[in-house]
């Protein structure tokens, strides 16, 4: 369990966690910088950027490539989330 488990997202923090990924970082190493479990923070990225595609802020491909994120994530995502 990590200290943050269950806590709500602060503010900017996961715009900070998109910059990171951007950057390179593995989502284990943000896991450990945010106190969230990797799997979370995963979640979190997908629904912060199917909510992105959803209001037209860029194309899939583009956060597929600038967040190294497969499409089929971003399938699965929301197949969960309907």
């Amino acid at each position: 369990m990590t200290t943050r488990e269950n806590k709500k997202w602060e503010n900017g923090e996961i715009e900070n966690v998109l910059n990171l990924i951007s950057l390179g970082e593995t989502y284990e190493n943000i896991s450990q910088k945010f106190q969230r479990e990797s799997h979370t923070i995963k979640m979190k990225v997908l629904e912060t950027l199917v909510n992105k595609i959803d209001e037209g802020k860029a194309l899939e491909a583009y956060y597929c490539n600038e967040y190294n994120i497969e499409k089929n994530d971003i399938d699965d995502f929301r197949r969960y989330k309907s």
